[in-house]
């Protein structure tokens, strides 16, 4: 799932991204759990910061992000563009999304826990 997740946001870069983007992916120690962690930067119309904010408060105070998930699918019809990635992440890989508006710049982290593979020796 954590390539798709990295597909997902990395087309987001492309679809809102005005001037410069980029996009990281970490593997670290929180806590002393393993952690997978993607960032994206970018910046984006005024009118798009807006919808992102409005976006990540509704995915962030859903009790549950499948139900919610399950409504926006409902809501969809069928117009170009679902806009229904981020939800999916949230819903259907457990991905925690946090994002943070400065200025005229968009950050997105999406995070998850990960466990390192044991050898076979």
């Amino acid at each position: 799932m954590l390539v798709i997740a990295v597909q997902e946001l990395a087309e987001n870069l492309v679809k809102y991204s005005k001037g410069e983007a980029s996009l990281s992916f970490d593997l670290c120690l929180e806590q002393g759990q393993g952690v997978a962690k993607i960032c994206t930067q970018n910046s984006a119309s005024e009118e798009h910061l807006r919808q992102a904010s409005e976006f990540f408060s509704r995915i962030g105070s859903a009790a549950d992000a499948t139900s919610l998930y399950d409504e926006m699918v409902a809501a969809s019809g069928d117009r170009e563009g679902s806009r229904l990635g981020l939800i999916r992440l949230r819903a259907e890989a457990g991905l925690v999304l946090s994002c943070t508006v400065d200025r005229e710049r968009l950050s997105i982290v999406a995070t998850c826990p990960v466990q390192p593979k044991v050898s076979a020796e």
